[in-house]
């Protein structure tokens, strides 16, 4: 269980996903996303090239703790620190 709870958490914190994929996640439009991102409303983008992409982790976070203004208030995600809360391995190295 554990290690197939790792393999998703891994997973997760990795992938990146699209602006389409963000206006879905949020119920807006794409135009909507991209005005959160310029006026650094939201969790910061990664550009690889002209690729503009999102951390899927960063973004459900985001999503969870209420969208706060990023900017105002400074909200960033809070890294794993390598165990596994709530799991029956009590503790175990991730």
């Amino acid at each position: 269980r554990c290690r197939t709870l790792r393999r998703e958490v891994f997973g997760m914190e990795h992938k990146l996903i699209d602006v389409k994929q963000v206006a879905e996640l949020l119920g807006c439009s794409q135009r909507g996303i991209w005005r959160l991102r310029d006026s650094r409303k939201m969790p910061a983008a990664v550009t690889i090239g002209r690729l503009v992409r999102w951390r899927l982790a960063e973004i459900t976070a985001w999503i969870a703790d209420g969208c706060p203004d990023v900017r105002r208030t400074g909200w960033k995600l809070q890294r794993a620190t390598g165990y596994v809360g709530g799991c029956a391995c009590k503790g175990e190295r991730a």
